[in-house]
């Protein structure tokens, strides 16, 4: 049986990769600065299908990677890296707490993370998989969503393709996805104060994607039918790169939520 970590896995898109990879035989284990009590999808899970679950937040490096490697220590095969943090607040405006918030948590975490489950791959001689989690700002500028995290999400796209150029001698598959719009706490704001039809307007497909369709490319980039695949960077974003920027206005000042 597989055993796939997904950081970040409480709400959202790691929520909607958890409970597919479950449903399709794998082993999850979660870590998401939120308690698992409460959490139903979690608790509902068969014995055999359910983990560990470390509640740490991201930015604590030093509960993070001791975190990670005792997940990662029990046969880990994959790894999710989905954690992040967006605070809406235009360049002009961000300061010092918005930069280090947003690089700590999207770049260093992720980078500790996905070292930590590697070295627990390369030692039990495994080799696995690794999926982060990119997206579509990394290519182009949507308003609103400020500088810090279109360079974080930058960030993300170069360590995955210098991770698959460093890990694939061990094994290690290594790629990312680059959700568009998609339905998650993280843009339910954006929802309210626009409405669908308005941020999808300049979106070919005219709709938004749910968490299950990034939870598909996930599952697809950690399976054997992509045993062939590394450093790839998979849009799943409604045909949003195919045209122009989008310009999405009406964000708050500051608002910071996690996916």
């Amino acid at each position: 049986m597989n055993h796939v970590l997904i950081t970040g896995g409480a709400s959202g898109i790691g929520a909607g990769t958890a409970q597919l990879l479950a449903s399709t035989g794998s082993r999850v284990s979660v870590l998401d600065r939120t308690s698992p009590e409460g959490i139903d999808w979690w608790n509902e899970l068969a014995p055999e299908s359910r983990g560990h679950w470390a509640t740490v937040d991201a930015s604590d490096t030093t509960a993070l990677v001791a975190a990670v490697a005792e997940i990662a220590a029990d046969e880990l095969t994959g790894l999710v890296a989905c954690a992040g943090v967006s605070v809406k607040e235009s360049f002009m405006d961000s300061g010092v707490d918005t930069w280090s918030t947003t690089l700590a948590v999207n770049v260093l975490a992720t980078a500790l993370t996905c070292q930590t489950a590697a070295r627990a791959m390369i030692d039990g001689g495994r080799g696995g998989a690794i999926v982060t989690v990119a997206s579509t700002v990394a290519f182009g500028h949507v308003a609103g969503l400020g500088a810090h995290y279109h360079a974080s999400k930058g960030a993300i796209v170069a360590m995955t393709r210098a991770l698959a150029g460093e890990l694939g001698m061990h094994g290690i598959r290594v790629n990312a996805v680059a959700p568009g719009l998609v339905r998650t706490p993280m843009t339910e704001f954006m929802r309210q104060t626009q409405g669908e039809e308005g941020l999808t307007l300049r979106v070919p497909l005219r709709t938004m994607a749910d968490p299950s369709d990034i939870a598909d490319a996930i599952a697809f980039l950690l399976s054997a039918d992509a045993s062939m695949i590394t450093g790839h960077i998979l849009p799943v974003d409604a045909g949003q790169l195919s045209v122009a920027g989008m310009p999405l206005d009406g964000f708050p000042d500051l608002l910071v939520e996690r996916h």
